[in-house]
């Protein structure tokens, strides 16, 4: 687990600064990609959680 939070911090401080420069419209993220709400909230972009092949409940994961 060690090694996956650290690319995780490494690709997250990346996509920050992309979206910064690139200031999308919207930003749509898988259940598991926790980046896509921070990001979203940072730079007041909407954001839309798109389940593939699992369904979610609002309990589940909130933003």
């Amino acid at each position: 687990m060690g090694n996956f939070s650290f690319f995780s911090e490494e690709m997250a401080d990346h996509l920050v600064e992309f979206a910064g420069h690139w200031r999308p419209d919207l930003i749509i993220y898988p259940p598991l990609g926790v980046i896509g709400p921070l990001i979203a909230a940072k730079y007041d972009i909407p954001v839309v959680m798109q389940t593939v092949g699992f369904g979610h409940t609002p309990g589940i994961s909130r933003v």
